[in-house]
């Protein structure tokens, strides 16, 4: 390869993994976690381009929404390109603005493409796959592009979230090369920049002169993991097991509708022991209400439950804003409930869930993201309001409106309010 500008900790990884390609020690995806300003996006990138400028082989870039790589990596890519190599850059074509791609003299291909966009994920395969910020893709996005990729991938993330499915399906794999690195790995930083990071560490100075922010000197100094700032929930943990029914208190599943951006998802929830038990069912776009006969491929959310064993006399509290899809599963013999929203049944139902202990399945990997990703909206001046952000709440949704129908609060003190029978009653007959 050329000699590039950045040989940083993270670049070098990615050449010595290239080199042992058909040898033994080669692994087929590589993992780069750490703090901001640690070269990774810039590494990944002059990896890429020398790489491309001398093999015909497709490279596809993957963030969650494909509008963010205007002002990521897209202009990265761009910066590196007019400046380190500017020959190539003129001869090869221009970038295409609209299909966010480029083709080098070479014949290779860069694109830059979102995650959330079905038709790239089961479109044409490609010999490097990049999922750039890999915190924010989700779990099944990552399968449909890893079963695309011929030849490596590669993931880069900030370590924002403390359980992800990066962590428990990719990490510790045979072929999984991973490596962490932190601003101080890369020797190209001014002191300026330094400066500005390191005026966020915990130092006595830096909080007299109020710029210490701890859980942001842990992520984006450190390259720690830990859960996003204003998190809502933080009243759950991982589990590997599942109640009994016969011991469940209370038992059946939420449904919230999404269609092309947005997922639809069915969890599972279960009350036992004081606790809510959690365990995410169903979490996808594109799914029409009923199976169709004549078009058996299409995936229906119908066709989902009947796949993964839901039971039709559960009670299962859906929005009421899709009544058609409500009418289609009732008369498919599902037991649904539509939910009534009111203006604070948002607030009414967070309160309620930070009120009970949280124990999510560990395989309910979007759930747990949306977990660490939920949180109170701030004001432009960083002041935390009681309003939840509009976005990572598909999965939170569908529990909360079961958990509005079904988590009515109990007399402390059952004996004494004469409620003992009915509650064990209860417990017994969760349906």
């Amino acid at each position: 390869m050329p000699d590039p500008l950045v040989k940083s900790k993270n670049f070098l990884a990615l050449v010595e993994n290239h080199e042992r390609a058909g040898e033994e020690g080669f692994c087929d995806t590589v993992c780069l976690e750490g703090s901001t300003r640690s070269t990774k996006t810039w590494s990944i990138l002059e990896y890429l381009i020398n790489l491309l400028m001398q093999h015909a082989l497709v490279a596809t870039c993957f963030r969650h929404d494909s509008t963010t790589h205007d002002r990521a990596a897209v202009r990265d890519f761009k910066e590196i390109m007019a400046e380190r190599y500017p020959a190539e850059w003129q001869r090869g074509k221009r970038f295409n603005k609209q299909s966010k791609t480029f083709t080098f003299s070479s014949g290779g291909v860069l694109e830059f493409a979102g995650a959330n966009d079905k038709q790239k994920l089961h479109g044409p395969a490609r010999d490097i796959a990049w999922l750039n910020e890999a915190m924010e893709i989700r779990l099944d996005a990552y399968r449909q592009i890893a079963v695309r990729t011929r030849l490596l991938t590669i993931l880069d993330w900030n370590p924002s979230l403390s359980h992800h499915w990066v962590f428990e399906q990719v990490l510790g794999q045979p072929n999984v090369r991973y490596v962490h690195s932190t601003y101080k790995d890369n020797p190209y930083l001014t002191g300026k920049q330094v400066a500005e990071i390191e005026k966020r560490e915990p130092t006595p100075a830096n909080l007299a002169a109020g710029t210490a922010d701890p859980y942001w000197w842990d992520v984006y100094g450190l390259g720690k993991r830990g859960r996003r700032e204003g998190a809502i929930f933080m009243n759950w943990q991982v589990t590997d097991e599942w109640p009994q029914r016969q011991l469940c208190y209370r038992h059946g599943y939420g449904l919230d509708y999404g269609f092309s951006a947005d997922p639809t998802a069915l969890v599972e929830c279960a009350v036992y022991n004081d606790a809510l038990y959690l365990r995410e069912i169903v979490y996808e776009t594109e799914l029409v209400a009923q199976h169709n006969p004549l078009y058996p491929d299409v995936p229906s959310i119908e066709g989902r439950f009947t796949e993964r064993g839901v039971e039709k006399l559960a009670r299962i509290h859906a929005e009421n804003a899709r009544p058609e899809i409500n009418r289609a599963l009732s008369l498919s013999g599902y037991r649904i409930v539509p939910t009534k929203k009111s203006p604070d049944s948002v607030h009414n139902g967070i309160q309620l869930l930070k009120g009970i202990p949280l124990y999510v399945h560990r395989g309910s990997h979007n759930l747990q993201m949306e977990l660490e990703n939920y949180v109170w909206k701030k004001t432009p001046d960083g002041v935390v309001t009681d309003e939840p952000e509009d976005e990572f709440n598909h999965a939170i949704d569908a529990v909360r409106y079961w958990a509005l129908k079904e988590l009515k609060p109990r007399p402390r003190n059952l004996e004494e309010s004469g409620q003992a029978q009915v509650f064990e009653t209860n417990r017994r007959n969760w349906r």
